[in-house]
């Protein structure tokens, strides 16, 4: 059998397991979902001191059914327009669950001190809870990146969790490639 048909029947199994979804049609900048991973395609911006989405593109994870328990994480690339802006990222969560624990959080590059929250965060209700502490841009307009793990289990109800974002000053701009996900 020669590479390309070697290639081409492994690719027919990727997609007939349902382990990697094609897309096809006119892209938009609409978040793409594959795996069970939410990646953003255009970025988002926040301007407000209050949590809530991203303006021009939301991050959101795929629905964990009822019953179930869950792994997840996500990984933020963010910039401020200033030095003095500090944004703060949260998750909200659609459903009181049985259990939604955030396990830990790093950032990178930021003048803020690498914090893991130890021991994990539980949360108990449906609204939002911060999963890192106000942060501090060493620059304006550069690059910074947060990584979160958490688990959820679900109730009777299906739990949609999306990440929310403030800013006390200035603009935040979460960047495309932006993604979070549930593990295997």
């Amino acid at each position: 059998m020669t590479f390309t048909r070697k290639l081409n029947a492994l690719t027919s199994l990727i997609f007939s397991a349902g382990l990697l979804l094609a897309q096809t049609g006119t892209p938009s900048s609409a978040p793409v979902t594959a795996y069970n991973t939410t990646v953003m395609t255009g970025a988002g911006t926040v301007t407000s001191a209050s949590f809530g989405t991203f303006t021009t593109n939301t991050l959101v994870l795929p629905i964990v059914p009822p019953s179930t328990t869950r792994k997840g994480y996500c990984d933020i690339v963010w910039q401020t327009s200033a030095t003095a802006d500090t944004p703060t990222f949260a998750f909200n969560t659609s459903a009181t669950s049985t259990g939604f624990w955030i396990l830990g959080s790093q950032y990178y590059g930021t003048t803020s001190a690498v914090t893991n929250l130890l021991p994990p965060a539980a949360v108990t209700t449906a609204t939002q809870t911060a999963f890192t502490a106000a942060l501090t841009a060493a620059a304006a307009t550069t690059s910074y990146q947060v990584h979160v793990e958490f688990a959820v289990q679900t109730n009777t109800n299906p739990q949609q969790i999306t990440v929310y974002a403030k800013i006390n000053g200035g603009t935040l701009t979460v960047e495309p490639g932006t993604s979070c996900g549930w593990l295997p």
